[in-house]
């Protein structure tokens, strides 16, 4: 299977079992006074939840999937070529920056391995970039912040660890800065829109007992209008019986970095 397939089993695992765990319950109560559930809200209680969320509980498990973790990704299974190349793009990218590239800023850096990849590539291509960088690496799991410590100790670059979801972390003043992700935007929370011949619906989560169901909705809610919003000004359009994934929180926080970065590159 390829990476992308292995990912998908970290959503049905998040939710799985759902009947039986208090983050279920506490999902239920939210739909039963206040209605069925965005899909973003979902995902997001799911997924993130301090307590009992996939990811920011540090369940969540990236690396070998014969190894009974959750599934890998490209660097994972490239490794290193898929970090070195990547050195010699950014190392290209900082030549054609004014000052050059002083900090780059690594968006759920999962188990390190990209990043000392790409560390390990800078070194040897470009010493000098490599010696004056700062390194900050964002997670939400505190498992993968304390692997990242580990596994980047064996650099001698300055290194930051912060524990911040990427739509939360307050981009400001971002000078000489390269942000860098890996499959990190299929996991912000998205909303699910159907198009239809008269419009559009929004398809939220509603509770039967203890079984959760799709609610289409008439109404939208504000991350759906959005979404609509930027793709009617990019041009898009959709065709009627088309599911879409409305991923709002990309557009936000895009748009945070754009206002932030002063000089840089996502």
């Amino acid at each position: 299977m390829r990476p992308e397939t292995h990912k998908k089993s970290a959503f049905a695992k998040a939710t799985a079992d759902r009947s039986a765990t208090p983050l279920a319950e506490r999902i239920r109560e939210r739909i039963e006074s206040k209605g069925p559930l965005c899909f973003s809200d979902y995902m997001a209680m799911c997924m993130y939840d301090k307590i009992e969320g996939y990811y920011s509980s540090g369940k969540a498990a990236i690396g070998d999937i014969e190894q009974e973790d959750d599934f890998s990704t490209h660097p994972e299974e490239l490794s290193p070529f898929f970090g070195g190349a990547l050195a010699a793009l950014v190392s290209r990218i900082s030549r054609a920056c004014p000052g050059g590239i002083r900090r780059i800023i690594s968006m759920g850096s999962g188990n390190g391995v990209l990043d000392y990849d790409l560390l390990q590539g800078l070194r040897m291509l470009d010493p000098e970039l490599y010696g004056r960088l700062h390194y900050i690496a964002l997670d939400i799991n505190p498992r993968f912040l304390d692997r990242q410590r580990e596994i980047l100790s064996r650099h001698s670059v300055r290194t930051s660890f912060i524990r911040a979801s990427a739509i939360d972390f307050p981009f400001r003043n971002l000078d000489q800065t390269l942000i860098i992700s890996n499959e990190l935007i299929d996991a912000l929370p998205f909303d699910i829109l159907l198009k239809t011949s008269s419009g559009y619906r929004e398809i939220r989560v509603d509770c039967r007992g203890n079984l959760l169901n799709e609610k289409p909705e008439t109404a939208l809610c504000k991350n759906a209008k959005l979404f609509l919003d930027a793709a009617r000004a990019a041009g898009r359009t959709y065709a009627d019986g088309e599911r879409i994934l409305a991923n709002a929180s990309m557009i936000r926080m895009m748009r945070d970095i754009r206002r932030s970065l002063r000089g840089g590159v996502v």
